[in-house]
């Protein structure tokens, strides 16, 4: 936890055998408990399963209880995509005693249509809802072409992950 890395991502999507996820989450819901205590740590992200795979609710129930930082959503096809994690979030973060908003999405769109999650859609989306700290893609994506300006600070004060429980600030 002392790596210095801004953000820490565990993977439950693609890296993962069908045959494994159970134990894969019951494996990051147990590192998740226990890096949250950590004095210093980078963010920690999950990378849930997409959507339309049937298997994102399990990963969400899974680790929620943690309270990872941040939930990473693979092939989002758009504003859609964020609004219904945003909701299966909001009903999470109610059963496990989280504050509203407190886990934010990093929206990685599909690799097929990356200039559709990019469009007004997603833009006039996102207002509505609660943070997105991140939308990833690669420099290959045809996104990566759209001008798209990046705050030049990555570490703001309402951006910083918390402290852990008993840490000052």
């Amino acid at each position: 936890m002392t790596s210095g890395a801004d953000a820490l991502i565990v993977d439950l999507e693609d890296s993962i055998s069908p045959a494994g996820k159970e134990g894969a989450r019951k494996t990051a819901l147990a590192f998740l408990k226990k890096a949250r205590t950590a004095k210093q740590r980078p963010r920690l992200l999950v990378r849930v399963n997409a959507i339309e795979t049937g298997l994102i609710d399990d990963d969400l129930d899974a680790v929620m209880a943690a309270a990872p930082d941040m939930i990473m959503l693979p092939k989002a096809e758009g504003g859609a995509s964020v609004i219904h994690l945003d909701a299966k979030l909001a009903v999470r973060e109610a059963e496990n005693g989280l504050p509203e908003n407190a886990t934010g999405i990093v929206a990685a769109p599909s690799k097929l249509k990356p200039e559709g999650f990019l469009a007004t859609q997603l833009t006039s989306t996102v207002r509505y809802l609660r943070q997105l700290p991140g939308l990833m893609t690669t420099t290959s994506s045809p996104a990566a072409k759209l001008s798209i300006p990046l705050p030049t600070e990555t570490t703001t004060p309402e951006h910083s992950p918390p402290s852990a429980p008993g840490s000052p600030g």
